[in-house]
């Protein structure tokens, strides 16, 4: 717990927060004169609708009830956010959240976890399923298990997690608004349209592609970069020097004219960080997704920019809508976006739903943890006649990727018996 003085001297707020670090495993040796549990499950965090941030005590270890059974396959989950899943007859086991697996407490817990999952459930897998990249922690242990190792690509694996939990074959549509995954041309994607019928998926779009200048993992450290990358990709580098004045800009401005060093990305959470910061909300980024809880956070009315983006036959252009941001408050402008970009969703999936003729949509990804975003989509798929599926039982982000895995595997082995 601690106080902190804002600009009142008078005005003195208590903020209470758990004791376990950002993606860590929960601390249980601090509490544990306090509370007495045999698993450190963590402490399960809800938005309204309801929409799972973690799901964890009093959810874990509860299943998930699949449709069926199906082989005994253990998903690895990815490299953030991490769980894992084991699927066992018709019910799939989906551990507390583990952390990011880029230190080595957190990967001990990873792997204290999986052994007491499968001591518990008396259980061996089969069969291993892992992310698509193959830098991850999971993809470079998957082989250790003496059974056959699948991949599946980062977001097939997100709405896969969908289809799971609502007992969803297809064909359907797949509407993945993420941060980062590796898609099988080696792009980063995060703004991706699938089309999507047992194990299989087709990729069908995507948002419009921008440099990250410096990388992905700076960027999302520094929105400040994708606010360049957007006004150097709109042309209007006039306003660099009085937008980006506090930035020392000019060699990343060269890497992007000489595209060096300066990968391509789809991603939403890219393009909400580049609004975010061109809007002055948040232009360095301690967390994952700051950059777009504050610009969700200063959210007043708006109205839908209707000029605001393009549809070409492979991409979803938002940035014609930028000019026009430049030119309100952060609040109105910060409305506008995210009205602007719902509306423009809706009618991207509803052409491709029309002209596929599908007409269920599943929604997942880190984005929809936006609350904001995720009532606006929702109402306007449904108000187009489509029916959308967001998950409930598990997070949107990478905490159910474990799950997505495993059924995109079992998919696939129903296929080939």
């Amino acid at each position: 717990m601690a106080s902190k003085n804002t600009d009142d001297p008078n005005d003195q707020r208590l903020v209470v927060t758990r004791i376990d670090f950002s993606n860590e495993p929960v601390d249980d040796h601090a509490d544990a004169k306090a509370t007495q549990v045999l698993e450190h499950a963590g402490q399960p965090i809800i938005k309204p609708q309801p929409l799972f941030m973690k799901r964890a005590r009093g959810y874990v270890p509860e299943p998930i009830i699949l449709s069926h059974e199906m082989p005994a396959i253990l998903g690895l989950g990815g490299q953030n956010k991490n769980t894992l899943c084991i699927i066992r007859g018709k019910e799939a086991f989906v551990s507390q959240p583990i952390g990011d697996l880029n230190n080595p407490a957190t990967i001990h817990d990873f792997h204290q976890t999986l052994t007491h999952l499968l001591k518990v459930l008396n259980i061996k897998p089969d069969y291993v399923a892992h992310d698509f990249h193959p830098d991850f922690y999971t993809t470079r242990i998957a082989e250790n298990f003496a059974v056959p190792a699948y991949p599946v690509q980062h977001h097939h694996a997100h709405l896969s997690s969908v289809a799971a939990e609502y007992s969803v074959q297809g064909p359907v549509l797949g509407l993945a608004l993420d941060g980062f995954g590796i898609g099988e041309n080696q792009q980063h994607w995060g703004g991706e349209l699938f089309f999507l019928q047992g194990s299989q998926y087709r990729r069908l779009a995507c948002l419009q592609p921008l440099p990250q200048p410096g990388g992905s993992e700076i960027v999302a450290r520094e929105p400040w970069r994708m606010a360049l990358a957007v006004l150097f990709a709109i042309h209007l580098e006039s306003e660099i020097p009085r937008l980006l004045k506090s930035f020392k800009y000019a060699p990343l401005l060269e890497l992007l004219k000489r595209k060096i060093h300066c990968p391509l990305t789809s991603s939403c959470g890219r393009l909400f960080e580049a609004i975010s910061a061109l809007l002055g909300v948040c232009s360095y980024a301690n967390y994952d997704g700051q950059a777009a809880l504050e610009l969700e956070g200063i959210i007043q009315t708006g109205e839908v920019a209707q000029a605001g983006w393009k549809m070409t036959e492979n991409h979803l252009d938002m940035l014609p809508l930028v000019p026009y941001l430049l030119d309100q408050s952060p609040s109105k402008a910060a409305a506008v976006f995210h009205v602007t970009f719902a509306h423009a969703l809706t009618e991207w999936v509803k052409r491709y739903a029309i002209n596929l003729q599908i007409s269920t949509v599943l929604l997942s990804g880190g984005c929809f943890v936006n609350k904001a975003l995720s009532a606006l989509l929702l109402n306007n798929l449904k108000q187009a006649g489509l029916n959308p599926f967001l998950p409930e039982q598990l997070p949107p982000h990478d905490g159910g990727l474990s799950l997505g895995q495993a059924w995109v595997v079992s998919q696939m082995l129903e296929k080939n018996q």
